[in-house]
């Protein structure tokens, strides 16, 4: 396995994407090459109300991707005054640029880049896949048009709609500060999945305490319309 850690941001030396990539092996298979060319690549974004991040949606989630076939990466975004929008979407479309520039590299099939997340990290997964091709976002970036672009979404009983009062313990005041901040109108991934919002699989359970299962339920729907 090769593993590195990458900076995806300018200002927040904490913001990163680590990879857990497949070397090239023969021993498996008496001297004949065994491995695919190219993989595809999925981002875990451990949730954590972006206050946090769960140290359980994240390593653990991303080995059995891993162990599948996967070029698996770990995104630890921006948290709490770090993360106000745009920082989300900026680097949400970095860390995919990143996979994306150096896919032949690191044996990655390029268009069969996914990014996944659960709860805050689904919201952030959900963001990049409906607002990608904001205007002026990869020219304000240096990424070529499209280079942000995720191939699928993964989205596990994601936040996807703007909070408006605490929704559990975790929200404290000065975190629901924060994501009100962070969840304005642009940030609504409910209001924003069009045409170009990349295909997706969405898993909730009914017995969800946070997040109600019918944000869900409405983004399935409004990607069906």
């Amino acid at each position: 396995m090769i593993s590195e850690t990458f900076s995806i941001s300018p200002t927040n030396n904490e913001a990163t994407l680590t990879s857990y990539l497949w070397e090239e092996s023969n021993q498996l298979s008496d001297g004949i090459k065994w491995q695919p060319e190219l993989r595809p690549a999925v981002i875990i974004c451990p949730g954590g109300a972006y206050r946090f991040l769960s140290d359980r949606e994240a390593e653990p989630v991303a080995m059995k991707f891993y162990s599948e076939g996967f070029q698996a990466f770990i995104l630890r975004y921006s948290l709490l005054e770090d993360c106000i929008y745009p920082t989300p979407l900026e680097e949400a479309s970095r860390a995919i640029w990143l996979i994306r520039s150096n896919a032949a590299e690191w044996g990655i099939d390029p268009n069969k880049i996914i990014i996944g997340g659960f709860s805050a990290g689904g919201h952030f997964s959900a963001l990049i896949g409906t607002r990608w091709n904001e205007e002026g976002l990869c020219q304000r970036l240096g990424i070529p048009e499209g280079g942000n672009m995720p191939n699928g979404l993964i989205l596990c009983y994601g936040k996807l709609e703007p909070v408006k009062e605490p929704i559990s313990s975790m929200l404290t005041p000065e975190s629901l500060g924060y994501i009100l901040r962070i969840y304005d109108e642009r940030a609504d991934a409910l209001k924003n999945v069009s045409i170009h919002t990349p295909p997706s699989f969405i898993l909730h359970t009914a017995k969800e305490e946070v997040v109600p299962v019918t944000e869900s339920i409405q983004f399935a729907m409004r990607c069906a319309q």
